[in-house]
């Protein structure tokens, strides 16, 4: 069956992921999480992944857009949540697997438990392998509300990532009111810290901050050795990027024989 990649301009951005959405056309890819003292693999964070020339292709353009339908957000959010889990059963305990959700979300579910609970016991996932990733750029008027949404998640083991750090001026609002577990430092500084003497500093003083206020710094977007060097030196424990592992099907970091894949294709795990 042939696909058209590139939708007809007469069709609207939430008509096209609602048909992407309704035949199912996203997968999930997996990059690790190192730590920078020994390379070792601390967890995975899940990425969405969605047909070449298409939204989901490049999956902010949909969960930072504005105007698209708040209900049509929520269910891709939550079948990118559900893709994510269902697949990163298959990584090896004790790694931890990052998964990103969109504050709107969480809201729909006062009580915190809602559908993100349900999923997690319906795959039989304990809620300590988790950590939900939100972004920086969740609205701030709905922060307090999405922390206590996340309490019983969290007080059932679940922890919680701040995503994009740096890349707006909220997150220090958003620490204050979520006391995140780890603190994920946008890749616009990670760019040319080599070479900074300033933003090595600055990266420095964060580090600090964060561990004094209970969480832990990682790194994104690291490409190259000196990127690498230069963040373990300033005291980062953990980091992601090209350097240290690409984003790749789970199979790929966990291979199964043919007996044991066919178990999980009939148990819903493997595609």
């Amino acid at each position: 069956m042939s696909l058209i990649l590139t939708p007809p301009p007469t069709l609207s951005l939430e008509s096209v992921v609602a048909d992407l959405l309704r035949r199912g056309f996203h997968s999930v890819v997996f990059q690790p999480i190192r730590r920078l003292d020994d390379g070792s693999i601390y967890g995975f964070e899940a990425l969405m992944r969605g047909p070449a020339g298409t939204p989901l292709a490049e999956p902010s353009r949909i969960f930072n857009n504005t105007v698209i339908d708040r209900k049509l957000l929520h269910q891709l959010d939550v079948a990118c949540f559900f893709s994510a889990v269902r697949l990163g059963r298959l990584i090896a305990e004790p790694q931890t697997l990052f998964v990103n959700m969109h504050g709107e979300t969480l809201l729909r579910h006062s009580d915190g438990v809602g559908e993100v609970r349900r999923l997690l016991d319906l795959l039989r996932i304990a809620p300590d392998r988790i950590v939900i990733e939100l972004s920086e750029m969740t609205d701030r008027a709905h922060v307090r509300a999405i922390g206590r949404s996340l309490r019983p998640l969290r007080d059932a083991g679940a922890r919680l990532a701040l995503d994009d750090i740096g890349a707006r001026y909220a997150w220090l609002h958003h620490m204050l009111w979520l006391e995140p577990d780890y603190l994920k430092l946008d890749r616009s500084f990670v760019r040319g810290a080599a070479r900074s003497e300033r933003r090595r500093d600055l990266i420095v003083a964060m580090v600090a901050f964060a561990r004094g206020s209970g969480a832990e710094m990682i790194a994104e977007g690291i490409e190259t050795a000196d990127e690498y060097e230069t963040l373990r030196h300033a005291g980062i424990i953990l980091g992601q990027g090209y350097y240290l592992g690409l984003p790749l099907p789970i199979q790929e970091w966990f291979p199964v024989d043919a007996a044991t894949a066919e178990r999980t294709r009939v148990a819903g795990l493997i595609e």
